[in-house]
């Protein structure tokens, strides 16, 4: 495969790391909290450069990605799991 074709299609030396995210907040915290929460984790996202699709209530799931076209670092997933 020529080397258009694997960036076209994002293998190879052109992947694209990401990871999977799933985490459950406790139904007895009010919508409020779970607010304040959302909004403190889309801030954390976005002030290390990355990406979240997905989202939830209670029970979330999603991925996290790199900034436009990049791939997550090790020091990425460990900002975003602590």
């Amino acid at each position: 495969m020529n080397k258009r074709i694997r960036k076209k299609r994002r293998i190879g030396e052109f992947r694209e790391d990401c990871f999977d995210l799933q985490f459950r907040i406790d139904a007895s915290i009010s919508l409020q909290d779970v607010d304040k929460l959302t909004d403190n984790f889309i801030a954390m996202i976005e002030q290390n450069q990355l990406q979240f699709g997905g989202g939830g209530q209670y029970d979330w799931s999603g991925v996290v990605q790199g900034p436009w076209r990049g791939s997550v670092t090790q020091e990425d997933r460990e900002a975003v799991l602590d």
